[in-house]
């Protein structure tokens, strides 16, 4: 099975990944191969996402401290008052075990997940924890199992109505089964390492939403889809400034079993009432795949029948580093146990 979800729009999606010479303040770099790192994710010193690198690995022109975040490479913080020419980023070694599928009932994969809501660029809700996934390989349904988790969030979250927050989406945390398919069809574009592909959901074709990046290595194929391609809104209480889904696999078939990570990003302006004044909304879902293995259907069956979770455990440190501190995020906030909204 094939996954092909989601990219952005900071404000265009071709702004973003299209090459940008008349504006790049300097462009990023392989540190092995000097070769260009294209989808970075270049953050502010708050954690806010700013943009996204392009084909060619231009930076768009910033101010201040940002931090430079790509799962393949070592996280890197830079002036960017001060820099400019190229930035190299150190390769990060990702290895997971191959599996054999062929004749699996299930597929178990194994990791940790990040869960960031902010509204006006304060914290309403941070949640880190392990989860599993177990992939029926006859019928694909997908199934979760939170295994640990600490959630924090301000009171009053989970009030049924509640006119004074904005989270539409990532209160749910990365869950797989949620995750629809969109099917790749054929090449639209190339810019640098950026390949654009026309695709079709819900009855409407449109360009350039998959983008599939080019990492020069092997064992990290990256595909990026945007979101807004397919899901346009007419209401003026509710504009969206990113949604995206961005893949990482070992392989270029991209099954389940070769899954290397998972991120969303959903950033939205939201009115709750005509009367309320916007509410900037940020949400970034992380998922890191730790392990993969088989099971049969009776082993699958006992795991996910097991509802017991735990607040006392070791996050892998495997996340995609940004900059968030956590102590001083969450200060003020409920501690509760994993909640799916």
């Amino acid at each position: 099975m094939k996954h092909n979800h989601t990219l952005t729009r900071i404000t265009l999606i071709m702004l973003l990944f299209r090459s940008i010479p008349a504006t790049a303040q300097f462009k990023l770099i392989d540190e092995q191969d000097g070769k260009p790192v294209a989808g970075a994710y270049i953050f502010s010193n708050t954690g806010s996402l700013l943009c996204v690198s392009s084909g060619d690995g231009s930076v768009k022109k910033l101010d201040g401290t940002v931090t430079i975040s790509d799962l393949a490479h070592e996280t890197k913080t830079v002036d960017a008052s001060k820099t400019s020419g190229t930035v190299s980023l150190s390769p990060k070694a990702y290895t997971l075990p191959n599996v054999m599928v062929n004749r699996a009932e299930y597929v178990k994969l194994s990791g940790a997940f990040r869960d960031i809501c902010r509204n006006n660029g304060k914290t309403i809700l941070y949640r880190e924890g392990l989860s599993d996934f177990y992939i029926n390989m006859k019928t694909g349904k997908i199934k979760r199992r939170v295994r640990a988790c600490r959630q924090y969030e301000i009171p009053g979250l989970r009030k049924l109505v509640n006119f004074n927050i904005a989270i539409l989406g990532e209160a749910r945390s990365t869950d797989l089964s949620r995750i629809r398919y969109i099917k790749r069809d054929s090449v639209s574009g190339i810019s640098g390492d950026s390949t654009f592909y026309k695709s079709h959901y819900g009855g409407k074709t449109t360009d350039s939403a998959i983008i599939y990046i080019d990492t020069h290595r092997s064992g990290v194929y990256r595909h990026i889809i945007d979101n807004t391609k397919y899901r346009r809104s007419n209401n003026m209480m509710h504009k969206t400034k990113v949604n995206l889904c961005d893949w990482t696999f070992t392989s270029k078939e991209e099954t389940w079993s070769t899954l290397v990570s998972f991120r969303k990003i959903y950033n939205y302006d939201y009115k709750p009432l005509p009367t309320k004044e916007f509410i900037a909304a940020e949400e970034m879902s992380d998922y890191v795949v730790t392990g993969v293995c088989t099971l049969t259907g009776e082993q699958a069956q006992t795991e996910m029948k097991d509802r017991n979770e735990t607040a006392d455990f070791t996050l892998p440190d495997c996340l995609p580093t940004i900059p968030y501190d956590i102590a001083k995020e969450t200060r003020g906030l409920v501690r509760k146990k994993f909640w799916k909204m």
